[in-house]
């Protein structure tokens, strides 16, 4: 039943090009930077816990505890168990908003507008929604709404658009406080685009012309499933956007 329910969001969510583009700060560590500060050369492994005692489990951890076999969910005394020299803080919303803070603040620098909600997914502590620079025409001259319809957008950008957002990525990436970990920014038509776009390695501009087919090659993360939701779909063989989009 969900499974027609998630293609009917899919379709939505994805379909709509807005009138400029979005973009997306994604700073995964800074769930990690928020409790633990600045990290070192040569230091332990850290991960953040929720809950005490035998009710401790991992929420987030950063990339040495990943290479260490450390995972999101684990009982903090499995994590500790597999990982002797793991460095642990207990959950401290305030500290974990206050960074929140720390990033809109810096973003706001080169952004008009940044949006930095929440929605309790794990995976989407660190994410801010940002405002990415006009210029004169960033969709080029063909970006004007046709009378007959208005969702007709341009399907590329221009070549002086192109070049103004990603000197925008650059920058938008340099602001983001060091302490809170390294940042990944992309731009796309859509938030989901522009989220999967800074999620990944492959793109960090993904025109209106390449959103659907660089959706569809994104693995199902993206779309910010329920844990459980995930192992369903992959107990039935859909693994990225487009073996859902199949389903049709």
């Amino acid at each position: 039943g969900y499974l027609l329910y998630l293609y009917f969001s899919l379709s939505r969510r994805s379909s709509f090009l807005t009138s400029i583009p979005i973009g997306c700060v994604h700073v995964p560590g800074l769930p990690i930077g928020a409790h633990h500060g600045a990290v070192e050369a040569g230091e332990a492994p850290r991960c953040v816990h929720r809950g005490r005692g035998t009710a401790a489990r991992v929420l987030w951890c950063d990339a040495e505890a990943v290479r260490a076999g450390v995972r999101r969910g684990q009982t903090l005394a499995a994590a500790r168990a597999r990982v002797g020299s793991l460095r642990s803080r207990l959950l401290d919303e305030r500290a974990r908003a206050h960074a929140r803070r720390e990033g809109v603040a810096a973003l706001l620098e080169v952004s008009p507008r940044i949006g930095a909600g929440h929605d309790g997914h794990p995976t989407t502590a660190g994410r801010f929604w940002a405002e990415p620079p006009r210029g004169r025409t960033p969709w080029g001259k063909s970006a004007q709404p046709r009378p007959d319809s208005s969702r007709e957008h341009a399907r590329s950008w221009a070549p002086d658009a192109r070049e103004l957002l990603e000197g925008w990525i650059d920058e938008a990436r340099a602001m983001v406080p060091a302490h809170l970990g390294t940042a990944s920014v992309a731009i796309g038509p859509t938030a989901t685009v522009a989220w999967a776009a800074a999620l990944g390695a492959e793109a960090s501009l993904v025109p209106p012309d390449a959103a659907r087919r660089f959706l569809d090659a994104s693995p199902l993360e993206v779309l910010e499933l329920p844990a459980d939701q995930l192992l369903d779909l992959r107990a039935l063989g859909i693994r990225d956007v487009a073996a859902l989009r199949a389903l049709d």
